[in-house]
């Protein structure tokens, strides 16, 4: 009896278990609890493995293959997107969604050639010559925003574009004809408001050392996602803090006297030299080309052409003959026909027989 009754019990445990491999064997993913951010620019397909593992870390649990599916995912645009997840076995498929956040908080990178730049006394300067590269690591490089002169004695510094990266650069921060160590510093300033300052010296000597080859680079951490609305509010105040650093003034845009500049201002007065020499270049360009419109009126070229009035002529001819009455019955005999009104008009009986 006590044999029969194991055999019976086993047969139970085999059975249970076979219905319990069977429900296990069904496909399931399962999505965690919470946000899940994506950082601006992510590339899902940047992996070997067959789902990239930022996704898996989102991801509580699954059987089965797992597939996911990006046709809706866009990592350049902020906010939130879906990804599509399968887990499949041969016989069933099991889907769900992962919500995602997309956010920028990756601040743009400064590399510049050395920390130390040397020039000799009254050498000329060039401040960008010691940067490597400014760039964005989700985008590409940045622009420099760039000052200009409007030769009435201000300097004005460029407005950024909407919705791109720049970076800002001291020009006015040494002064070459005199002795001294003179920081350069320098502000980068991503599409969505993150930002990274650096800054390198500039050793003005009569007797320069050597500049090393001590390469240098800067990005500053980013905790949380400035939002979309408050960009442009924060683009504008990165500029008015830095306009202050330089000695300018905010005027709706940041304004330099050339009585607060530095340097040495001849570069500036040649620069209006060269300007009014453009003014009078275009100013003697418009008054060529209002003579020479003179000239075409004075020609009155089209009124006085007489291939015009032939031509003219010739359509008016053109029209007459529309004008122009036909003779149906003549037109007949001149084709050889005969006119037969009684059968239709115009019409070639046959010859007589001889």
């Amino acid at each position: 009896m006590k044999s029969k009754r194991i055999i019976i019990l086993t047969a139970v445990c085999g059975i249970f278990m076979y219905g319990c491999a069977a429900v296990s064997s069904k496909p399931s993913v399962n999505v965690s609890s919470g946000d899940h951010y994506l950082e601006y620019g992510f590339d899902p397909y940047d992996t070997e493995e067959e789902i990239h593992p930022e996704i898996m870390k989102f991801i509580s649990s699954h059987k089965g293959d797992l597939s996911a599916d990006y046709d809706e995912f866009d990592p350049y645009t902020l906010g939130e997107q879906t990804i599509y997840l399968t887990a499949s076995t041969e016989e069933e498929e099991a889907d769900a969604e992962l919500t995602v956040i997309v956010r920028d908080t990756t601040a743009p990178v400064i590399e510049l050639v050395t920390d130390t730049v040397h020039i000799p006394l009254g050498d000329d300067f060039d401040p960008l010559d010691n940067i490597l590269l400014i760039h964005d690591p989700a985008e590409d490089e940045l622009e420099m925003l760039e000052f200009f002169d409007d030769y009435e004695g201000q300097i004005y510094l460029d407005e950024p574009y909407e919705d791109w990266g720049f970076y800002l650069i001291n020009p006015f921060a040494v002064n070459v004809e005199e002795e001294g160590t003179y920081p350069v510093t320098l502000i980068a300033v991503d599409n969505h408001g993150n930002v990274t300052k650096g800054s390198y010296n500039v050793v003005v000597s009569a007797d320069p050392a050597e500049d090393q080859d001590n390469p240098v680079k800067f990005q500053d951490d980013v905790k949380t996602q400035i939002p979309e609305e408050d960009i442009h509010d924060t683009v504008q105040g990165i500029l008015k803090e830095y306009c202050g650093e330089i000695g300018g003034e905010w005027d709706e845009g940041c304004v330099i006297s050339y009585e607060d500049y530095g340097g040495d201002l001849d570069d500036w007065e040649e620069a209006d030299d060269a300007y009014e020499e453009d003014d009078e270049y275009w100013d003697e360009e418009e008054e060529y080309y209002d003579d020479s419109e003179e000239d075409w009126d004075e020609e009155e070229y089209w009124d006085d052409d007489e291939y015009s009035e032939d031509d003219e002529e010739y359509w008016d001819d053109e029209e007459s003959w529309d004008d122009e009455e036909t003779d149906p019955e003549q037109d007949c005999y001149d084709m050889g026909g005969e006119w037969m009104p009684e059968a239709g008009g115009c019409a070639w009986p046959d010859d007589e027989e001889e």
